[in-house]
């Protein structure tokens, strides 16, 4: 019978991490964490999990980070980027629409292109993907942040965000009555001011 793709790639690792470096062995090992050989996984895959490292004799060794694992032995996990990059993408289309981020492709150049590829991981597919909480909530708590901490610039990007993400207009203003609060009244007057304009504008543009 076939494997499955979350064994597959459980051994791909498995195999890769039994290929560990000796002077690697001795950081690990120096590290107080007594594993001796990488032998096994306990599950599939995930940038978040901490994974069961089996010794040779397969009793339980350690429970460790994947961003661990990955950075002792030299692992990389490209399908694995590959596949939040994507996913982050998506969910970035999803919620600013594809206009805005088809320009924003457009834009970019060699220089910043790690930076663009970083918020798509990291923000759009870490962040913004987790179903934890909606959108809408997202939507909030991210208007709420940048006028709290004062980056005003993003604040009209993602008023028109709220077209996708549900938020509504008395969502937005309760964020910004929060903000008032625990931030300080000009900061979210500002923002206030802004979000005003900007739902102004996108109901000229129909």
């Amino acid at each position: 019978m076939a494997s499955t793709e979350a064994e597959h790639r459980v051994k791909t690792v498995t195999i890769a991490l039994t290929r560990i470096r000796r002077q690697v062995l001795g950081r690990v090992l120096a590290l107080g964490l007594g594993m001796r050989q990488f032998c096994n996984l306990d599950a599939a895959l995930s940038p978040n999990a901490r994974y069961t490292v089996m010794a040779e004799n397969g009793h339980l060794s350690h429970k460790v980070p994947w961003a661990f694992l990955a950075h002792e032995t030299g692992v990389l996990r490209e399908n694995s980027m590959s596949e939040r990059y994507n996913d982050g993408m998506s969910t970035r289309r999803a919620v600013l629409g594809d206009a805005h981020v088809d320009r924003a492709e457009a834009a970019k150049t060699s220089f910043d292109a790690p930076f663009q590829k970083l918020i798509t991981e990291g923000a759009w597919g870490t962040v913004w993907a987790d179903n934890t909480i909606s959108h809408r909530e997202r939507s909030m708590l991210t208007l709420a942040h940048l006028a709290a901490t004062g980056n005003f610039e993003e604040i009209p990007m993602h008023i028109r965000a709220t077209v996708n993400t549900g938020a509504s207009k008395d969502d937005v203003l309760q964020a910004f009555l929060h903000v008032a609060i625990y931030a300080g009244v000009p900061k979210a007057n500002h923002a206030i001011k802004l979000a005003k304009q900007t739902f102004a504008e996108m109901e000229e543009e129909g």
